[in-house]
């Protein structure tokens, strides 16, 4: 009979451990992700029948279900598909989407000391995501710069969140700020152009906050004029990471244009060109299966069939890319109109919904549904450039940090860690 208890510690302890570790490791060290949310899962199913006594919200089982439908919609998907293998191999990167249920109820169970601690876990992931940069002078060893970039930046505006909508000693305050400021820096310093476009959303936030919350305007001010400095500094020391990255992309964009306009000139192939180029591939894609789409997994196919057709883009390879590089162009592309609505809904939408709700009807829960705004809304910026869902990594962070901030909004949290501004 005493091994029982023994068992739940330690079940405990291995859950805390995983999420606390998790900010950190999960742009630093391959596989993090995958393995983390696998032993999540595991832990949930073998104490499923324990942990899903309480009944879930109405908005939860949105949530939940429309998740499950995530996976349901790629699967159907491979009904028309050309590349069922490819289609199958797609599908696995799912799974987070598919066993959801499970996961969200072992992190419910232990919500309050997660809650609690989070904070730490948030700083320590800020300050390893530049200094592991300033170390190894770029992100190989862990994942993309893509990635990589996109991490910083999810990381950096729940640390800054968190400073501004919560009342800490001058301690955590200092720390959740520089954490967030150097989260940025890694964001910038590691050339990750499609994450930049995030600042302006986290920005906007801060604006909001600005004006409804009296109390938050000295230490978003703040916030701001270190951020320019930040900001400032990065571009001085790192411009070809920054500003020369930036202005390429506006002469590549400026390329492409000239030759769209000259329909005798040969495409020029650059990163933005690129991309410009796969979208336009999908739109055409689109325009013959407007409805269903092309089906789960045959981009590629699609793409080779626009550049045979079109061959001033043979610059592109035959063979050679396997997505848009865009959530929303290859979603159209691949399933269509019913599946680019029922993906951008049970995705972001029932999310968004859950965290808005919380936000106007439970205030002990404003912290955690603004980050869980912020982690929605700057995926969904993400996705306009990088086809992040069908990477692991990513997919599963997205996935489990909603999941997460869902479980911290369930019921009012007994702590005054994390107490909100007024």
């Amino acid at each position: 009979m005493q091994k029982i208890p023994m068992i739940h510690k330690l079940t405990k302890a291995l859950v805390i451990a995983l999420i606390f570790l998790l900010p950190t490791l999960m742009a630093t060290v391959a596989s993090s992700v995958s393995t983390s949310y696998l032993l999540i899962l595991i832990i949930g199913l073998f104490n499923y029948k324990k942990i899903a006594k309480n009944p879930l919200g109405q908005s939860e089982k949105l949530v939940l279900l429309g998740f499950l439908g995530v996976f349901v919609i790629y699967l159907m998907g491979m009904l028309n598909s050309n590349d069922i293998y490819k289609g199958f191999k797609v599908l696995g990167k799912f799974h987070y989407f598919l066993f959801a249920i499970p996961v969200y109820f072992i992190l419910k169970k232990y919500k309050n000391i997660l809650w609690k601690n989070l904070d730490i876990s948030f700083i320590i992931a800020g300050l390893s995501l530049l200094l592991f940069l300033i170390i190894n002078k770029n992100s190989d060893g862990a994942y993309h710069t893509i990635m990589y970039g996109s991490f910083a930046m999810l990381i950096a505006g729940a640390n800054l969140l968190t400073y501004t909508l919560t009342d800490k000693n001058i301690l955590m305050k200092s720390l959740l700020l520089a954490s967030g400021v150097a989260a940025i820096a890694a964001s910038l310093i590691v050339g990750a152009r499609g994450s930049w476009v995030a600042l302006p959303i986290l920005a906007i936030l801060l604006l909001i906050l600005f004006v409804k919350r009296s109390n938050t305007r000295q230490r978003i001010t703040v916030l701001i004029v270190l951020l320019v400095l930040a900001i400032s500094s990065v571009i001085m020391t790192h411009p070809e990471k920054t500003s020369t990255r930036y202005n390429a992309a506006m002469q590549n964009l400026t390329q492409f244009i000239q030759d769209e306009s000259a329909q005798e000139a040969d495409f020029q192939l650059t990163s933005t060109g690129a991309r410009l180029a796969f979208w336009k591939s999908s739109i055409e894609t689109f325009k013959i299966n407007p409805i269903f789409g092309s089906g789960s997994g045959d981009f590629k196919l699609e793409l080779n069939q626009f550049i045979k057709n079109n061959p001033k883009y043979e610059a592109l390879g035959v063979g050679v890319f396997g997505t848009a590089h865009s959530i929303y162009f290859e979603w159209l592309a691949l399933f269509g109109g019913l599946g680019f609505i029922g993906l951008m809904t049970v995705v972001f939408l029932l999310p968004l919904q859950y965290f808005y709700r919380e936000i106007k009807n439970n205030s002990q829960s404003l912290v955690p549904a603004i980050i869980g705004v912020w982690i929605v809304l700057s995926h969904l910026i993400f996705g306009l450039t990088e086809t992040w869902i069908v990477r692991s990594t990513p997919n599963g962070v997205y996935v489990f940090y909603i999941l997460l901030f869902m479980a911290f909004c369930h019921q009012p949290i007994k702590t005054n860690s994390r107490k909100p501004s007024s």
